[in-house]
């Protein structure tokens, strides 16, 4: 899944399929934007339980990934969220 995530500004492009022929499809697919918003919302509960503790955060990363089944509606049996 990763590489295909499209930031723009202060929002994400949304995955849609192209012209015919196309082979991949431009932008954040909907099960990435799950994986996205799931890294987003552990990273402001973690930020924010820092500032309480009056501790220094200079960098959070998180890297998402996630196992979905191979058949629709492509349901994720996995999500690993890990942070650094």
């Amino acid at each position: 899944m990763a590489g295909r995530q499209t930031l723009c500004g202060n929002g994400l492009k949304q995955s849609f399929r192209g012209p015919v022929g196309q082979k991949e499809a431009i932008g954040v697919s909907p099960s990435e934007m799950l994986l996205i918003a799931l890294a987003s919302c552990s990273s402001v509960d973690i930020v924010e339980g820092l500032e309480k503790k009056r501790k220094k955060l200079t960098l959070l990363e998180v890297i998402a990934s996630g196992e979905q089944d191979p058949d629709p509606p492509w349901a994720y049996r996995k999500i690993l969220l890990t942070h650094l």
